[in-house]
């Protein structure tokens, strides 16, 4: 089978050491296919400056394979944009003479972009299929910016096959809607004669270093996102506390060379620092075999080499939790993770892995399931497939008993969230569970009663690219206050747990079944306190003491205001247990508009006043209050009422609304849609809540986003969106007090306001809430993980007593 592997990592005179991995699969698979290969560089890797130029050739061959090196004009950093249309601009003649010449069956693109993008779009003008690879950071990275994912998505539909370096890698691509079919999972191999096990006291000769020093390897770019610079700080904590046979010894170069040389000078270390700058790759296993622990810091990875060549030598790691690590790392028996940027976690993992007793033997035995040898039969199957001429291996190829987690993974539970059953349920969690989306990677847990599903839900659905679950659980309407925790716990059971942590809103019935999960599965647990589950609180009962009972033994709570905060404290939750993170607003989706289109689209009057209320039309949202205040208003200045929401008692309020002569001034409209809200907003003068209690009401801020002056009861965490004194649109009334409610509503619908003007103060975003609770899990999950570490020791000495003594 002819191949053009089309990728710009590949060696070439200029870096010999670029893409190695694709010149090891090569020269295996060459017993089955021919390849040829194109490798566009932008023209500023080749830039004259360097001097060498002229020894970077158009067409090279490399052991017998044919490369080109197009040069693709670029601009770094502005031009990523662009790059793809101007490189298919500059491969394109080149690649359809060579098909000519001789026509390939079949393009491997390797590198999510430019060069799958690419390569998707020359497999369709040649009329062949295409593989796509990926390789960790053209993933971790292109995800994170909206229009280069939206561009990698769309070309992934069109490859036959998607191969990924991990399971990470895997699961992170089926999280974001990449059909779970096309994805395999091939792990890198390596080179087993060139890296295997030496005599240390002859590697450290042969290096000139003496043999009764500790040492640290790092191998790998000298760069901010592989953490380099975490590692010297660790590494000068623990010589300053007097570890004075420790070592470390850095291996590559980058943009930090500078930095990490004035850092070495300014720690004064340089005495225990080797800063040995590029090594050719094939002096590289006489400098593992010379070290006694290998260190990866980095903030993500996908596959890493570095850490299959050290333990193919012998070498236990210490590496981030990050990427694929975790299967290279499954336990203690072969190093220790932590991580990204927490440096206490990485000095103890250091100094605990200096003073563990790895077994050298067993670190091996595992290395050798990586092999370039199996890693390229799978990928002649795949080749295979993508041609039609045999079966696609499986989704992931090497079980390596590792808990297959990826960087770092949070599970959300929730009954509040849209699904089949209720599509407008909890659009406040929907919006966090997105905004977590670009931090995390998130697993939403949606239960459904059983008997409340009337149609079949499914169990397992996509939604928002995020990978939604719904378990079913025994829910009886009317005795929902006394089984609900228990039924829900109990459904709950049923799926493993890798989470790395679990999170909860609100804090009854999910709370409460949640946090007994945590406790059954060993991860920590954050309860998200919302409001009604704290605010209405019955003073005895079921709820009341589960609901106590998950507050007091979850691992943290974050409330949406001070206000909840205030009365968690007073039922006896310790302040430092509480965090308040404010709600947010999409102002893609929030913003102002003109009232008379949207009111002629809602068959609303254009002259008349409009008023809206947005919630449950229930009494202690205060509906029964707006009503009185409403028909208080002279006939002549009573504006529109529109109730927009669900109304529990439909007769009730109809039968009240009649009685009190509004039935030409109210509409009850029902629940709408979140997209629709927008319409609603800008169809009305005036916003209105009146509600009894509230924890951060999502409707105050949608309202402020539309511009729409507010009148609100001074309650919960209202006082904490809206200041009468810097909004002079805004006007805060005590509850259950129908006259001061109609008067505040007289008063601002008799004044003009400029929507703009009120926009400009509802700035808070859900991009700026998911920052934030990422923040606070990534805190919880770390102090969770530092008060685990000692119990680990405690239980290895226990073990190591036990075994002694039998």
């Amino acid at each position: 089978m002819n191949i053009l592997l089309f990728s710009n990592l590949f060696p070439n005179p200029l870096e010999p050491e670029r893409g190695r991995m694709a010149l090891e699969k090569i020269r295996v698979l060459r017993q089955w296919h021919d390849f040829r290969v194109v490798s566009p560089l932008p023209w500023f890797s080749v830039r004259p400056s360097t001097n060498k130029a002229a020894s970077l050739p158009e067409c090279d061959e490399l052991e017998g394979i044919p490369v080109w090196y197009p040069r693709v004009p670029h601009i770094p950093v502005v031009g990523r944009r662009w790059i793809p249309k101007s490189m298919l601009r500059v491969v394109s003649p080149l690649v359809t003479s060579l098909h000519a010449q001789k026509p390939f069956h079949l393009i491997w693109a390797t590198w999510g972009y430019p060069d799958v993008v690419v390569g998707v779009q020359l497999a369709e003008r040649l009329g062949v299929p295409v593989v796509g690879e990926f390789h960790g950071s053209d993933v971790n990275q292109g995800l994170q910016t909206r229009w280069i994912g939206d561009t990698m998505l769309r070309s992934f539909t069109a490859c036959r096959s998607l191969i990924v370096r991990s399971e990470a890698m895997r699961q992170t691509l089926f999280y974001e809607g990449v059909e779970e079919a096309k994805l395999v999972c091939i792990y890198n191999g390596v080179d087993h004669h060139r890296f295997q096990p030496g005599d240390r006291t002859e590697a450290c000769a042969k290096l000139g270093w003496p043999k009764d020093i500790e040492r640290v390897l790092y191998v790998g770019s000298l760069a901010e996102s592989k953490g380099v610079l975490d590692l010297l700080a660790a590494h000068a904590r623990i010589r300053s506390g007097g570890n004075n046979r420790l070592e470390l010894v850095l291996v590559g170069f980058g943009p930090l060379t500078t930095t990490l040389e004035r850092e070495i000078q300014q720690r004064r270390v340089s005495s225990s620092v080797r800063l040995l700058g590029r090594v050719p790759h094939s002096d590289l296993p006489v400098i593992y075999n010379a070290c006694d622990l290998f260190c990866l810091p980095s903030y993500n990875e996908g596959m890493p080499n570095v850490i299959l060549e050290a333990q193919a030598c012998g070498l236990p790691v210490v590496a981030t939790n990050v990427g694929a690590v975790p299967d290279l790392i499954p336990d203690t028996r072969f190093g220790f993770l932590y991580d990204p940027g927490d440096l206490a976690a990485l000095e103890d993992r250091l100094q605990r892995a200096l003073q563990w007793p790895f077994d050298r033997a067993e670190i091996l035995r595992r290395s050798q399931l990586f092999t370039w040898e199996r890693a390229a039969e799978l990928y002649h199957q795949v080749f295979q497939h993508a041609v039609g001429q045999g079966e696609r291996p499986g989704t992931t190829q090497l079980q390596l008993g590792a808990s297959k987690r990826i960087s770092f993974r949070v599970r959300f539970y929730t009954q509040s969230y849209p699904h089949p059953e209720n599509p407008i349920a909890g659009a406040f969690n929907r919006h966090i569970a997105r905004a977590l989306r670009s931090q995390v990677y998130l697993e939403v847990v949606v239960p459904i009663s059983h008997l409340e599903a009337r149609r079949p839900a499914p169990m397992l659905r996509w939604q928002d690219g995020l990978l939604i679950r719904h378990p079913r659980f025994l829910g009886i309407r009317g005795l929902n206050r006394i089984f609900a925790g228990c039924s829900l716990a109990q459904a709950l059971q049923g799926r493993p747990c890798r989470a790395e942590i679990l999170m909860a809103s609100p804090a009854w019935p999910e709370g409460y079944a949640v946090v007994r999960r945590a406790r059954e599965c060993k991860r920590p647990c954050i309860v998200n306190v919302i409001g009604s589950d704290v605010n209405r609180l019955p003073p005895w009962g079921p709820r009341h003491s589960q609901t106590l009972w998950a507050l007091r033994n979850s691992d943290h709570i974050y409330a949406v205001s001070f206000a909840l905060r205030e009365r968690l404290i007073a039922l006896g939750i310790p302040a430092s247990k509480i965090t308040v993170i404010h709600n947010g607003v999409d102002g893609r989706l929030f913003f102002p508009r003109p009232a008379e289109p949207v009111r002629r689209e809602l068959g609303l009057p254009v002259e008349r006043r409009v008023l809206l209320f947005a919630g449950n039309v229930i009494h202690e949202k205060g509906a029964d209050d707006l009503l009185e205040a409403l028909a208080s208003i002279r006939r002549e200045q009573r504006p529109l009422l529109l109730l927009v929401g669900p109304c529990p008692e439909p007769m009730r309020y109809g039968q009240f609304i009649r009685r009190l002569g509004l039935h030409a001034d109210c509409q009850l409209v029902g629940r709408q849609d979140q997209s629709q809200m927008p319409k609603w907003y800008a169809a009305c003068d005036l916003f209105v809540l009146p509600s009894w209690h509230e924890g951060c009401p999502n409707v105050i801020l949608e309202a402020l986003a539309c511009g729409r002056p507010i009148v609100a009861t001074n309650v919960g965490g209202i006082p904490e969106l809206l200041n009468p004194t810097a909004m002079p649109f805004a006007r805060l009334v005590a509850p259950h007090d129908p006259a001061a409610l109609a008067s505040a509503i007289v008063d601002l619908l008799g004044r003009s306001w400029d929507p703009g003007e009120i926009a400009r103060h509802a700035t808070r975003t859900w991009d700026d809430v998911g920052r934030e609770l990422n923040d606070l899990l990534r805190e919880v999950h770390a102090r969770w993980l530092r008060q685990q570490a000692p119990l680990e020791t405690q239980a290895t000495v226990v073990s190591s007593a036990v075994s002694r003594g039998s």
